[in-house]
């Protein structure tokens, strides 16, 4: 994502400071740029986490870097529908989103990820650290995730439902003349 204020960093590398200190074996990647990558870098390793916590830059492989990825924590202060909580589920990758925008349309808490208040650190690391520490709660959440992807927002799904639509409102018409 974009490293700026709108995905609240702050928020997300206290969640990851928590999450590090219960599991120091979890490796952090942080994909975008932006005009706080520099504050962001510094603060990470006058936090002495730099060994864990890479920066990778503007990719162009998203969903290649997702498939490797356990969970994706967006700890965005606003949001309109992101795509990359999208892509997240349909690579297998839990969702742990803050309760903004499209967000909660496209995670149902507990179920096919966690839903969080926003700048709330310790609700980000608590469902990070729930989702790393269970590996069947884990596959049952990316699961759920992948399934409601390929339900509700694929293509051929969406395109389905809008003709539906089209379809419905067409019958409606040819029944008033």
């Amino acid at each position: 994502g974009r490293l700026t204020a709108q995905k609240d960093y702050p928020t997300f590398l206290t969640a990851v400071e928590d999450v590090l200190a219960g599991a120091p074996d979890t490796d952090v990647v942080i994909v975008g740029e932006g005009e706080q990558r520099a504050e962001l870098e510094a603060r990470v390793a006058a936090a002495g986490l730099a060994a864990r916590v890479r920066f990778l830059g503007l990719r162009h492989d998203v969903p290649q870097v997702l498939a490797g990825v356990d969970v994706l924590a967006l700890t965005s202060r606003y949001e309109g529908l992101p795509n990359v909580v999208i892509e997240a589920m349909a690579t297998g990758a839990v969702p742990v989103v803050t309760d903004v925008g499209g967000c909660r349309e496209l995670v149902t808490h507990g179920v096919s990820g966690f839903v969080v208040p926003p700048g709330d650190p310790a609700a980000v690391a608590a469902a990070v650290a729930a989702v790393l520490g269970d590996r069947v709660l884990a596959a049952r959440l990316a699961t759920a995730a992948r399934a409601h992807v390929e339900a509700h927002l694929a293509v051929d799904a969406m395109a389905a439902r809008t003709m539906a639509v089209y379809d419905a409102r067409l019958a409606r018409g040819s029944e008033a003349r």
